[in-house]
């Protein structure tokens, strides 16, 4: 386990400031660099637009059986 989640974890709360938020992204990003940590990132992010796009779809379909009075909400 990573020093930082580990010691996350034992504190059992967040991170603290924003420069240690920072911190933690960057070293996250960090191993980006290599083919197979990027191919899981873009996997990843693929998966999550097309979920997004389902909701958005989903959401419409159900806007659109509204009643107008409600609808304009």
């Amino acid at each position: 386990m990573d020093a930082g989640v580990a010691s996350f974890a034992a504190a059992g709360q967040g991170f603290g400031s924003p420069m240690e938020v920072w911190a933690a992204i960057q070293a996250d990003f960090a191993n980006l660099n290599s083919p197979s940590a990027l191919s899981a990132f873009l996997q990843v992010l693929m998966i999550d637009l097309v979920l997004a796009g389902d909701n958005a779809i989903v959401v419409g379909a159900l806007a659109a059986g509204l009643p107008p009075r409600i609808g304009r909400k």
